[in-house]
């Protein structure tokens, strides 16, 4: 579901084409002679140049001037991890067309891995695109994501529902506030025990304002989705 929001939101956001008047988004499904699904998102919009496919997929390269960089780059290691593969094509005569294509076995089948149900994360990061992006990863992946921006926000949901099982922060927020500001914050309120993923840019400075921790995880920006996804397991037990 994120992952086709994702390619929607994209192919709306497509920059318009002087010789398009009327701008089209079409989305079509169809099974496959070999029994794969196949859902495809054209648009009309200008496309994708070689140099663009050929980084399309890499975490923080974007043609937007607003874009992440982040949403093409954990779809494709969503869909990957279902087992099937995320790709592009020129929409003729002009326009984008990505398309996800899946083993019907893996609508069905159940994950190898299980998370305990309803496994609850506490998101924290001041940058909307990185925050947005990375709920969506997590929740395609079957958790429960409340998102912050901040140490205040972070507190407020923590008052309303204090019932969460990891926490993930970025290391420097706004106002002089820290995520170890919010991993204390979040641990007065879930308890002591709780595991939590620091993540920072600068990671020489930030390793010298962290104790020894074994319940506490670092990580370099940028974090690409399946180390993110490595640092979870170690953190959260899986169900048997």
């Amino acid at each position: 579901q994120h992952v086709i929001l994702n390619l929607v939101r994209n192919g709306l956001e497509a920059p318009a084409v002087a010789a398009v008047e009327l701008r089209e988004l079409l989305v079509r499904t169809r099974l496959a002679a070999d029994g794969d699904v196949e859902l495809a998102v054209l648009d009309n919009g200008p496309g994708l140049s070689p140099q663009a496919v050929e980084r399309m997929f890499d975490p923080f390269f974007s043609t937007k001037p607003e874009g992440t960089g982040l949403g093409l780059a954990i779809s494709h290691t969503v869909v990957r991890a279902h087992g099937g593969v995320l790709a592009y094509h020129p929409n003729i005569p002009r326009g984008a067309s990505f398309s996800i294509r899946l083993p019907a076995q893996a609508l069905s089948a159940n994950r190898p891995e299980a998370y305990p149900a309803s496994a609850r994360i506490l998101l924290v990061d001041d940058h909307t695109g990185v925050r947005d992006a990375t709920a969506m990863l997590l929740r395609s992946e079957g958790f429960e994501v409340q998102c912050a921006a901040s140490l205040t926000e972070a507190s407020l949901a923590l008052r309303d529902n204090p019932r969460i099982d990891l926490v993930i922060a970025d290391y420097h927020l706004q106002n002089g506030e820290t995520g170890l500001d919010v991993i204390a914050a979040a641990r007065r309120a879930a308890g002591a025990h709780l595991g939590a993923v620091l993540v920072s840019g600068d990671i020489s400075s930030t390793l010298g304002n962290v104790e020894a921790d074994d319940r506490l995880r670092v990580a370099t920006k940028p974090i690409r989705s399946g180390k993110l996804l490595a640092l979870i397991r170690e953190l959260l037990p899986l169900q048997p």
